[in-house]
């Protein structure tokens, strides 16, 4: 694997990891604002344990992010790969998290980019059924071509053979594996026939 795909496909895997700390970060703040509502508010807008809850955010206005989140996106920033697959890792097991996938629009392209690569990325699957076909013959060798025809195709006697001859090109034998296709190729090339494999 050349490392030019190498980095693509660890580019690709941390952004679905990034994608993935980001879905669970946002379970983490809906848990956590799900327990924060349950509290009794004190007269101040204070909630018994914790400090004041933050008021809505109006849409069009920059959005303050405390101090503390600030520290956590620069932490997570500065990860490498394997840390992040850590962090990944302890997340689920501290959250209680499934393996489920969970598709949002972000998370939805880094997936389908990972799938591209790792098609990519799998050898390509060897053909293993061949055609030799017979293109065209050399017209002083006709009769042993005809003969060798006959001997190759079961069933055929010469008047069958002279036809399949007379109008090439036409396929000697279809889903056939390589080395008898090789076979049959050299045999033909042998009498005087021009031949292709597909």
């Amino acid at each position: 694997m050349s490392s030019c795909m190498w980095g693509e496909m660890l580019a690709s895997r941390s952004l679905v990891m990034a994608s993935r700390l980001s879905n669970y970060c946002r379970r983490l703040v809906c848990r956590q604002q799900a327990s924060l509502q349950t509290l009794p508010l004190t007269a101040s807008g204070r909630t018994c344990s914790t400090g004041v809850i933050p008021p809505p955010h109006v849409e069009g206005a920059e959005k303050q992010y405390p101090p503390k989140i600030q520290k956590i996106v620069e932490d997570i920033s500065g990860l490498t790969l394997f840390e992040v697959a850590d962090l990944n890792e302890l997340l689920k097991k501290t959250l209680n998290i499934s393996d489920a996938p969970m598709m949002s629009m972000g998370a939805a392209a880094p997936a389908a980019r990972e799938e591209e690569e790792e098609e990519e990325v799998a050898p390509k699957r060897e053909k293993m059924a061949f055609a030799v076909k017979l293109v065209k013959i050399d017209a002083s060798k006709k009769i042993q071509v005809i003969k060798e025809i006959k001997n190759l195709i079961s069933g055929m006697n010469l008047v069958q053979a002279k036809k399949f001859v007379d109008s090439l090109p036409q396929v000697v034998k279809a889903d056939i594996p390589k080395d008898e296709a090789e076979k049959l190729k050299e045999t033909l090339i042998a009498v005087g026939g021009e031949v292709e494999v597909e």
